[in-house]
């Protein structure tokens, strides 16, 4: 494009001159100047949110740290405070910002609220079973269903959902085996848990199996 005003050749698609801001023609002559435009690339917020972020979340550690170990004096409180920042800086920036499927953001999700529970149990709950009891497999089949909702509203790519659908499946059975293990009551949250991920998987072996092993050899890519 051509600027009969400033006599240059802008490069790029652009409709305006950059310099006298006057509209720019198709041709233009021969002894001229070409002033190449230069596009700046987009901000990345996600790295600029980990920066702001992260510093803001050490220094409220540290001082949390501190008024624990001088003030309140709860054992473990800290651990809990730090497990928490790193919680909402995972839903933030791998769940809100991430431009990833829906289907990866909730086995993630899922996955890590079940740490939680379970560093929650092993330091402010020392003793008590309700990780395995009821935290577990409440997320496990508050999980199954959103991923089961999620594929059946996406019947035309579907196949990315199996996986993580799978894998949901599979965490459902986890509080019904530690139950076992530890010789512990199986309640009746970590029966349906057990009961939606049999439901599950006996679904994807009858109607998806062959979408299931093809998504398997993609995603190792065997």
């Amino acid at each position: 494009m051509y600027c009969k005003h400033c006599n240059v050749h802008v490069k790029g698609s652009l409709n305006i001159c950059p310099l006298c801001h006057e509209r720019l023609d198709d041709e233009g002559g021969d002894n001229i100047q070409v002033l190449p435009i230069k596009i700046r690339p987009a901000p990345d917020y996600r790295k600029l949110f980990s920066q702001i972020y992260l510093f803001v979340a050490l220094n409220l550690a540290i001082i949390f740290v501190l008024l624990n170990v001088f003030i309140i004096k709860v054992k473990y409180l800290e651990t809990v405070f730090v497990i928490f920042l790193l919680y909402v800086y995972f839903l933030i920036k791998h769940t809100i910002l991430s431009p990833k499927n829906a289907a990866r953001k909730i086995f993630l999700q899922a996955v890590f609220l079940m740490l939680i529970c379970l560093l929650l149990q092993k330091t402010l709950l020392n003793g008590s079973e309700w990780c395995f009891t009821y935290a577990v497999p409440f997320i496990a089949v508050l999980a199954t269903i959103l991923l089961g909702v999620f594929t059946l509203v996406n019947l035309k790519d579907f196949r990315e959902f199996l996986l993580y659908l799978f894998g949901t499946a599979l965490i459902g059975f986890l509080p019904a085996v530690i139950m076992l293990v530890q010789d512990h009551v199986i309640r009746w949250p970590t029966w349906v848990s057990t009961i939606v991920s049999i439901a599950v998987i006996s679904s994807l072996i009858i109607f998806g199996l062959r979408d299931f092993v093809r998504e398997l050899r993609k995603k190792f890519h065997a």
